[in-house]
């Protein structure tokens, strides 16, 4: 890959198959009680989090996958879709079974939870999914020398730039959404969940039995 490739190519690829603007409408829907400041702090730090695996699988993903773990691409990319799938069918209704009276009390059913969630759901899989690690995976095989290595990493770093970016700014504008349109919003992203869950399960699967 040409080193204009690294620094342009790559980091429109990985910030596509990130897709932080349906992601905000997730992240959004996540923390339904939560200001503003809150969501953003919860942002900051998951990407972060997010940034630290992308370097991490950069550096010793195809090591740590094939050799130490001994865990295909394949399977990861479809165990990560098929948790990214619970999430999505959750998102689709199954946290608003509840009547009105129960909605106050079911901000302290998983206390633990809310404190994790820039972890797991949003830093993993919602920003690092396996679809994103398996394209750094990708990426990775294909780079040789010094200096195209220091150029991946620093697409790497331009791609979280413009995801937090994009993050920011689309949760700074969240304010004025009404709580009707925020539950419109967690039905349509559960629903967009759910279908890139399936396609990555779907595109783990055909590419393992390409691979037999």
């Amino acid at each position: 890959m040409t080193p204009y490739y690294l620094l342009t190519g790559v980091p429109l690829y990985m910030f596509l198959l990130i897709g932080p603007v349906s992601g905000v409408a997730i992240i959004v829907a996540l923390m339904p009680q939560k200001t503003v400041e809150e969501r953003i702090h919860i942002i900051t730090k998951a990407c972060c989090v997010a940034y630290g695996m992308m370097i991490f699988f950069a550096l010793t993903g195809n090591f740590l996958l094939d050799t130490v773990l001994r865990i295909s691409r394949e399977a990861f990319q479809v165990g990560g879709g098929l948790y990214l799938l619970t999430i999505g069918i959750d998102m689709l209704g199954l946290r608003h079974l509840e009547t009105s009276k129960d909605i106050d009390s079911n901000v302290t059913v998983h206390p633990t939870s809310n404190d994790t969630l820039y972890i797991t759901p949003i830093a993993i899989p919602l920003i690092t999914g396996p679809g994103a690690i398996t394209a750094i995976l990708t990426f990775r095989s294909q780079i040789e020398g010094c200096f195209s290595g220091t150029l991946f990493l620093l697409s790497l770093s331009i791609t979280m730039i413009a995801v937090f970016t994009c993050f920011y700014l689309l949760t700074k504008a969240s304010t004025s959404l009404r709580p009707s349109t925020l539950r419109y919003m967690e039905r349509f992203a559960g629903l967009l969940t759910s279908c890139l869950a399936l396609d990555i399960v779907i595109d783990g699967i055909k590419t393992y039995f390409a691979s037999i």
